[in-house]
């Protein structure tokens, strides 16, 4: 038995070894500044951010990578090491056989050798405009806030949300006219929170059985399913205790409109996000509408000092447990403030409401 387990693992580290194949990077760099070394990191578990980094030398502007991989792979170039001051990078996709590099100082790299590298390139001109257009928008709202300009940043947020909205149609059309590119995976994984489960579904189907072998696949199918539970129409329902220790279900809220806000006493944009969800609740506290508040603290005492200094009247929950707080993992939240608005039917009918944005939702649908 013995010597048939081993020579099962020695077959299996030989089936192994058969699927990994020679990648070579050949490049050359020019320039008044040319680097003595060139950094290469590339991604050989994209889900669990496992790494393998490498170094080559610069000789007579020339560098050579050589290496094993499994399919394709997300890799990065640097003319530094990590945390070197303003070192140039550049992102691509590595695939057996040749992968050819011209790097010219202060220019974007051209890369050129492998299917994926021509479907990314494809990808980045198509969504060029968008890129552009997101920036510019995201230069702007941070210039708003570091006036404290709080009604240019809730215009802006309006304008950049939108037009996130375009570039990821944008995206989602290349996603579905390219089932078999690891482009589409890798950009579905990196958007991943910006889809609604009704969108992401179908093209996480649609792409080819290779692709469903791989963990970024499955990651994004595990993701899918946590992402349903406070999809639009959902029910989600769960029960923590709140500043007195004592249960409180959500479902017990059942026949009101109710706002379940995900936020931290530690959290700046949840801190000043509280005054927006105070006039809302002060104006529409009494025409069936209530709030639950589960909060990410693991210090109890910085949590109630919060919630008297924000003047937070409603319904507060957590368990203690920081970013492991129950909830938060059961529904995947990741980061704050984040909420969804509940119909008296418990449905999800709203996500992320922010600014004016609750208050206007709560006078289209409490008229009385």
């Amino acid at each position: 038995m013995k010597k048939l387990s081993i020579c099962l693992l020695l077959v299996c580290a030989f089936i192994a070894a058969q699927a990994q194949e020679e990648f070579i990077i050949e490049g050359k760099v020019s320039g008044e500044r040319t680097p003595r070394k060139i950094f290469l990191r590339y991604w050989t578990n994209h889900v669990k951010q496992e790494t393998h980094r490498d170094s080559a030398l610069v000789i007579n502007g020339s560098f050579t990578f050589k290496g094993m991989v499994n399919g394709t792979m997300y890799a990065r170039l640097s003319t530094g090491e990590l945390f070197d001051e303003y070192p140039l990078e550049q992102s691509f996709f590595i695939e057996k056989g040749v992968t050819k590099v011209i790097w010219e100082e202060r220019q974007r790299a051209v890369f050129s050798g492998n299917k994926t590298l021509a479907e990314n390139d494809l990808y980045e001109l198509q969504m060029a405009p968008y890129y552009k257009k997101n920036g510019e928008l995201a230069k702007r709202r941070y210039e708003a806030a570091t006036d404290n300009n709080d009604t240019a940043v809730a215009r802006l947020d309006a304008v950049l949300k939108a037009s996130l909205g375009e570039s990821l149609l944008k995206g989602r059309e290349f996603f579905a006219a390219h089932p078999d590119s690891y482009v589409s995976l890798i950009y579905m994984l990196w958007y991943l929170k910006q889809f609604e489960p009704r969108d992401l579904e179908p093209l996480l189907n649609n792409l080819s059985p290779r692709l469903h072998a791989t963990e970024e696949w499955k990651s994004m199918t595990a993701a899918l399913a946590i992402m349903k539970k406070t999809a639009v129409g959902a029910t989600p329902d769960f029960t923590q205790n709140n500043t007195e220790g004592v249960g409180v279900p959500l479902s017990s809220l059942r026949g009101k409109y109710v706002l379940v806000d995900f936020w931290a006493s530690w959290c700046v944009p949840c801190r000043k996000e509280n005054p927006n969800v105070v006039k809302a609740y002060e104006k529409f506290r009494s025409r069936n509408f209530e709030i639950m508040s589960v909060s990410l603290d693991n210090n109890k005492e910085n949590w109630l000092k919060a919630i008297e200094e924000d003047h937070l009247t409603w319904i507060h929950v957590s368990d203690l447990k920081g970013w492991k707080n129950d909830v938060a993992v059961e529904y995947g939240i990741s980061s704050v403030p984040q909420n969804f608005l509940l119909d008296p039917n418990g449905r999800v009918i709203a996500k992320n409401l922010r600014g004016e944005e609750l208050g206007k939702k709560l006078e289209e649908l409490i008229r009385n």
